[in-house]
């Protein structure tokens, strides 16, 4: 979007009469502009992997200075956002948000191996001779 109203600008400052699509124009493109830096926070704090982890969470709050007043993260605006001045914090938001949702995932791959696993029975067998046992391959079946 920031990239096409700017395009829009040059193209009506090309032809004379389009002062005021041009002014439009440069208005979204100037909004757009200012808006640009939040858009890598607004997606680390949107990531669906942050929200399982009410820990994470908890730690972004502290960081925003929003612990403990019954704020939700997903109550706050990008309004509210450049109050507490995010922008200056986004690295350790980075960060914070980057270890939930590789917990999520780990979470996620964990689960999905405990399922695949879960039905599965194993049955050792011990070795003639020895006092040792091997898992016996016919009887690895499902449950």
């Amino acid at each position: 979007m920031f990239s096409i109203a700017n395009n829009l600008v040059a193209k009506f400052a090309e032809k004379k009469g389009n002062d005021r699509p041009q002014g439009v124009a440069k208005i979204i493109a100037e909004a757009l502009a200012e808006f640009r830096p939040y858009m890598p926070i607004i997606r680390s704090l949107c990531h669906p992997g942050l929200h399982k982890r009410k820990k994470r969470v908890e730690e972004i709050m502290y960081e925003l200075g929003l612990a403990g007043q019954n704020n939700k993260l997903e109550d706050q605006s990008v309004n509210s956002l450049k109050k507490v001045n995010v922008i200056k914090l986004k690295d350790k938001l980075d960060e914070i948000s980057e270890f939930a949702v590789k917990e999520s995932s780990n979470e996620s791959t964990y689960n999905k191996m405990k399922a695949d696993w879960e039905p599965l029975a194993f049955e050792c067998k011990s070795v003639a001779g020895k006092d040792s046992y091997i898992l016996d391959g016919e009887a690895i079946e499902l449950i």
